[in-house]
């Protein structure tokens, strides 16, 4: 009886193992696909900030007479509301790079598990769910949270590579390899955040010289 409830315990392991193996090779292609999805919209964004600065150097007349005079000067108003569309397109843009990045360190993390894999076989602790030890509520880990929550704000104005993406490991029933292999991925981070820091300067370029033709 307990040799045929081994049996049983380790096929079930054994098709579980198989699972998490497929899952590995399909996280590799959908993070690759996903990753140039994001990249693709990111660059998007920064065309049509492109296409508004455009517009801006080539207008006729400045400010264009349909602006309101209100209690500042037309040339003011003008320029806060190409300031305030040039942040809701950086925003845009900073998600976008966001999603790339996770994108990346989920494919990192993919090839990691796999690396891992090679050097030894999976075994039946890679596949139980991921269960992080739950963080203790004192002054430190608030002071550490309110830290964590403001550099994840900022990374969506400039690139922080500590910024939390969010993976929530409790929440999602990750798989322990996966969970595992995210966290270590995540604290390496990826070269994701040069390319990001580019766009970022690029945006902010973009920004300097729609401002300067407004306001001059």
């Amino acid at each position: 009886m307990c040799e045929e409830s081994n049996d049983k315990q380790a096929k079930e392991i054994h098709g579980r193992i198989g699972r998490a193996e497929k899952l590995v090779g399909h996280l590799i292609a959908e993070a690759e696909t996903y990753h140039s999805h994001k990249e693709t919209m990111a660059h998007a964004g920064l065309l049509v900030m492109l296409a508004l600065l455009g517009g801006v150097l080539t207008a006729n007349q400045w400010p264009p007479a349909w602006v309101p005079t209100l209690s500042l000067s037309p040339r003011c108003v003008a320029f806060f509301g190409l300031a305030f569309t040039w942040f809701l397109l950086h925003i845009y843009v900073r998600s976008q790079l966001r999603y790339k990045r996770a994108a990346a360190i989920t494919q990192a993390a993919a090839f990691r598990a796999l690396a891992e894999w090679v050097a030894r076989e999976p075994s039946g602790d890679d596949v139980q769910r991921y269960a992080p030890e739950k963080e203790q509520s004192t002054s430190t880990g608030a002071v550490s949270a309110r830290k964590a929550r403001l550099l994840d704000y900022l990374d969506y104005v400039f690139p922080f590579p500590r910024a939390s993406l969010h993976y929530d490991f409790g929440e999602k029933n990750f798989p322990k390899w996966l969970g595992d292999a995210l966290k270590k991925q995540e604290e390496d981070r990826t070269g994701a955040i040069k390319g990001e820091w580019l766009v970022t300067i690029g945006s902010f370029f973009i920004l300097l010289v729609t401002a300067a033709r407004a306001l001059l």
